[in-house]
């Protein structure tokens, strides 16, 4: 989809038709879309001003809250530990 797109509309039915196109349907039930989690560093490269703004965003919420101790990251801190493999001291 790329931060082109996202540019130019804030047409939510174009963006979701591209995303469609990018991505395919997904699951009715679950949590996985398809494509989701797949990193294409191809894309990356391609546009270097969207990983420094996610960095700068990263930085910020990790700033806010370094430990994940806010109760609106509850299910983050929950997430993170699950990919860890239990309870994390972050």
């Amino acid at each position: 989809m790329g931060s082109t797109l996202l540019a130019e509309t804030t047409d939510g039915f174009r963006i979701a038709e591209k995303d469609f196109q990018r991505r395919g349907q997904g699951q009715i039930t679950g949590l996985r879309q398809s494509g989701a989690g797949e990193l294409d560093f191809n894309e990356i490269a391609r546009e270097p001003e969207l990983l420094a703004d996610a960095k700068k965003e990263a930085q910020r919420f990790v700033n806010a809250d370094p430990d994940l101790s806010h109760p609106e990251n509850k299910n983050l801190k929950q997430l993170v530990a699950s990919i860890l493999g239990g309870p994390t001291d972050l």
